[in-house]
């Protein structure tokens, strides 16, 4: 290392590189003999502390120093030889360089929050844009269908009258839609009659499931069934028949003829559908109450002339009358979605098909919801 040091086997030949750009500090220390041990000791202390303080004072600003401690790899027997006092610096360094790790990880937290908010805002901005054009759009199809059906009501009611439509929808409408009315009706009075007695027979009260399924027949039970089924079976056939007629041009035809398309073809089904569902309700809920009927004296044992007696007693005529109301709605509101959505249906069978969808799906949807606000307006 300098004059005056003898080394075991020659001279010392030790080097120190210094390469801050690289912020690399590489040292060798010298295998000495042992007198000039602690001589070489003290100097090489001397030159490394003189290479620390250059170093900290070549550092620019806070951020750089930061950096460079952290690319420079201290090795052991550095840091073992730098006297107590440089330790505060070194761990100073070391906190600050984690606080610096944890400022970064707040600022990238904080941009990723900005964005997130600005991504639900912009969420909630399109879904109540969304909610808007549905909101419009089902404000314009209550005023076309409002319009549809105030044209095919006025119209109808002026001269010439076409019986012979009125008669055909009246058959169509009322006698092939007594098999699956009926048999809906009879399997349901059945149904209910034993889930009745599973639940009455746990407090004695057996004597209420002739009232029970009396009620349930004639107010709910019976309009809804009947006004299901026929929705299934005759707004989907009018909705697919007029479909046809419109993508074919067949109305268009009618038109060029002067037949007014509204009177010739709407008319007589909204007709027929108002007055004949309330039939078809009113028998729904007879053959409901025979399906009871048969449940609870064949299969439960039930007195047949108490049966039928407390039957009777339970009958209210309102209860039959506004069954009767909720039928004649729903057949109009059925035979006006099928016309409505057939009548304006477009692009060939796929339309046909869609609007036919539509049409049952719409007429099922308004007979539950007008139940139950009819239901609040009749009792």
């Amino acid at each position: 290392m300098g004059n005056g040091q003898s080394c075991v086997g020659g001279k010392s030949d030790s080097n120190t590189t210094v390469d801050l750009t690289k912020n690399e500090l590489q040292i060798s220390i010298p295998s000495c003999s042992y007198d000039s041990m602690a001589h070489n000791y003290v100097k090489e202390l001397n030159k490394k502390r003189n290479i620390v303080e250059n170093f900290f004072l070549k550092i620019k600003n806070f951020e750089t120093f930061q950096l460079n401690i952290l690319k420079m790899p201290l090795h052991s027997n550095f840091l073992s030889q730098l006297p107590p006092s440089y330790f505060p610096a070194i761990i100073f360094i070391d906190i600050s360089s984690k606080w610096l790790i944890y400022i970064r990880m707040f600022a990238q937290m904080q941009i990723m929050v900005k964005y997130l908010v600005w991504r639900l805002f912009w969420l909630g901005d399109m879904i109540l844009d969304r909610i808007g054009h549905l909101f419009i759009k089902f404000l314009c199809s209550i005023g076309s269908i409002t319009l549809f059906s105030a044209r095919a009501i006025v119209s109808g009611f002026m001269p010439p009258y076409y019986w012979k439509q009125i008669f055909h929808q009246a058959v169509q409408i009322g006698y092939f839609s007594l098999p699956v009315v009926g048999m809906t009706a009879l399997f349901t009075g059945m149904a209910m009659t034993l889930q009745c007695y599973a639940g009455f027979s746990e407090f004695t009260a057996e004597n209420a499931i002739p009232s029970v399924v009396m009620i349930a027949m004639t107010r709910e039970l019976g309009p809804v069934l009947a006004a299901l089924m026929v929705a299934g079976r005759l707004g989907a056939a009018m909705t697919a028949e007029i479909g046809t007629m419109k993508v074919t041009e067949q109305i268009d035809a009618l038109t060029t003829l002067s037949v007014n398309s509204y009177k010739y073809l709407v008319f007589p089904r909204i007709l027929t559908g108002t007055f004949l569902v309330p039939f078809l309700v009113l028998i729904d809920d007879i053959i409901g109450i025979l399906g009871g009927y048969l449940v609870g004296v064949y299969y439960l044992n039930f007195n047949a002339a108490n049966y039928i007696r407390n039957t009777l007693e339970s009958m209210v005529t309102w209860d039959i009358v506004s069954g009767l109301i909720k039928g004649s709605v729903f057949g109009f509101v059925i035979c006006l979605m099928g016309c409505y959505h057939g009548y304006f249906s477009k692009g060939g069978a796929e339309g046909v098909g869609r609007a036919t969808t539509n049409s049952v799906v719409a007429s099922s949807i308004m007979i539950l919801l007008l139940d139950g606000v009819l239901t609040f307006v009749l009792f």
